[in-house]
């Protein structure tokens, strides 16, 4: 624990000047030594005055004890328990007061009863230690066992027994008669059953203090209570003695105060005490101000910052080099504390510096993806292109040695361009199959129709009568699609010189191709045209009917081609 603050220090010394001045007024009189017996005004009021003024002080400083408590004790219900204590001692003084002050005879029944009333405060003030030393510690929302308050019925027992005390005696008990009690009693048995019940409730108040004690640096101050305790019996003793002049009730009810006291300056009964110099040492820069921005707290990590900056954090957080400033209003002004982003920043930075080196890299990566998909995309053109090129290498080799005869023979021209014609259109849509065959594996049935239109188009222009029937409601694969349009161009190409009408028939359902070529020709068809005619996984029949040649080519079930 560290030293007491000088507030502190400065509260402290005020509560003993008033207690010396409550003192004076009690036990010193000074007003004999300026003026004689004879002065009768002087000795009536003076005693009147220096007692209210006593019992003033001691009222007052009960009351300010316990508005310090409401402004320094956190949690509520220790609050509570803390200012009922207050309470009973203030019940207890004022109940002093009317006993010696206001009643005018001490023979009366009432002062009896007034003295009786001491230990309604006697009684119920230990009892609320115990609630307090329960409640230390406890989480928010806490709710004392149902057993404890069972311990208000011992408490109003003892009470009612002080009270029913003229009936029995058993508390105390007058040999000289009840006229006499405030002269000649003795404490009967009884009256050790409260003794026993303060000391008992006062102890265990003290231990579950103790028990529960976390705070670093206060266990050479744990002696303090026992002292402070120890100060009970000591004021009973010098008042049964009559040792010096005491008050027994004031006595106690200091007793009683220091004692809680010393447990929240201890730091066992939590507090707000010296928050300002938990401020100012916190490792948390923030400031606190009022309306006007003027900083009342500040702490010791906190950097000042200019007005028109605080004033901008009302709104959202500001930014401020390495800080970042927040603002939230409480009462009276605002709370402004800092982060320290520096870290934030330097991270931000690096992030930063590493964006742009990879912002870089992917540049050139993608410089180098584009390379790279250039080369390939080249490398799959020339592929394809020799792919076809080598697929339609003898057409175009058939279309060049055409054409040089076209060239050597003029008349004749007609009739060789018409066969390259012929020829150029089976290399176009070959062609045109093969770089969609790249790219799907199926195509509709109908493009193999639009194939064999197209060629037998271009057969027209060589006077060849041709007719198409197609029925094509399927699709079918591109190698097979390409391998039926090249058995049709071979046939073609074989009798292109003698065909006079050439009919197709063709249909594909489910799979099933079945195409039908009627060829008429001028004269009867040598074997070899026919010789060689094959379709991978299908059939290819050829039928001679006296100048025509009927060829019948059938695809099975799944209509595949190798």
């Amino acid at each position: 624990m560290q030293n007491l603050p000088k507030k502190t220090i400065r509260y402290a010394a005020a509560v003993i000047f008033l207690l010396a001045v409550a003192f004076c007024c009690s036990y010193v009189n000074v007003v004999e030594t300026f003026f004689d017996s004879s002065n009768s005004f002087v000795f009536v009021v003076y005693p009147t005055f220096k007692n209210t003024l006593r019992h003033v002080i001691h009222i007052s400083l009960v009351l300010a004890w316990c508005v310090s408590l409401h402004a320094r004790i956190l949690e509520k219900r220790i609050r509570h328990s803390l200012l009922s204590v207050g309470l009973l001692i203030m019940l207890w003084l004022l109940i002093r007061v009317c006993k010696w002050e206001f009643v005018m005879s001490y023979e009366e029944t009432i002062v009896r009863y007034l003295w009786y009333a001491y230990y309604i405060p006697i009684i119920l003030l230990p009892l609320q230690g115990v609630y307090i030393a329960d409640l230390v510690g406890r989480p928010e929302g806490y709710q004392t066992p149902r057993w404890m308050d069972w311990l208000y019925l011992p408490a109003l027992l003892l009470i009612l027994v002080v009270f029913t005390n003229d009936l029995h005696q058993k508390v105390f008990c007058f040999p000289e008669g009840i006229l006499y009690f405030d002269l000649v009693y003795r404490h009967e048995v009884l009256y050790f059953v409260i003794i026993l019940w303060i000391l008992v409730l006062v102890l265990w108040f003290l231990v579950t203090l103790l028990k529960k004690n976390r705070v670093p640096g206060s266990r050479r101050y744990l002696k303090l209570p026992f002292v402070i305790l120890a100060g009970f019996p000591a004021v009973w003793v010098i008042h049964t003695m009559n040792l010096f002049p005491n008050d027994q009730t004031l006595l106690n009810c200091l007793l009683i105060v220091l004692l809680l006291e010393s447990q929240i300056q201890m730091g066992l009964i939590r507090s707000n005490s010296n928050y300002d110099v938990l401020f100012r040492q916190t490792t948390i820069a923030a400031q606190i101000v009022d309306d006007a921005y003027l900083p009342h707290y500040v702490s010791g990590t906190a950097v000042q910052a200019d007005e028109g900056l605080l004033r901008l954090s009302e709104e959202a957080s500001v930014r401020s080099g390495d800080l970042l400033l927040h603002s939230k209003p409480i009462a009276g002004g605002r709370v402004l504390w800092q982060d320290n982003i520096r870290e934030i920043n330097a991270a931000l930075e690096e992030l930063q510096e590493t964006r742009e080196q990879l912002g870089e890299f992917y540049e050139l990566k993608k410089a180098e993806v584009d390379l790279k998909e250039r080369k390939f995309r080249a490398e799959e053109k020339s592929r394809l292109y020799d792919r076809i090129a080598r697929r339609v290498s003898p057409q175009l080799a058939k279309a060049d040695a055409i054409l040089a005869q076209a060239r050597e023979h003029p008349d004749q021209a007609e009739a060789l361009l018409a066969q390259v014609c012929v020829i150029s259109a089976y290399i176009k849509r070959l062609s045109n199959l093969l770089l969609v065959g790249e790219e799907r594996m199926e195509v509709p049935a109908g493009e193999l129709e639009s194939c064999l239109r197209e060629s037998l188009d271009n057969l027209r222009l060589a006077h060849v009568i041709t007719w198409l029937d197609s029925s094509c409601r399927d699709t079918l694969p591109v190698p097979v699609i390409a391998e039926l349009y090249t058995l049709f161009e071979t046939v073609t190409e074989r009798l292109l010189d003698q065909m006079t009408a050439l009919f197709l028939t063709l249909e594909t359902v489910e799979g099933r191709v079945s195409l039908r070529m009627q060829i008429g020709v001028r004269e009867a068809p040598d074997e070899a045209v026919i010789r060689g005619l094959a379709l991978s996984g299908g059939t290819v029949a050829c039928e001679v009917q006296e100048t025509d040649l009927v060829i019948h080519v059938r695809l099975g079930e799944g209509g595949e081609a190798g």
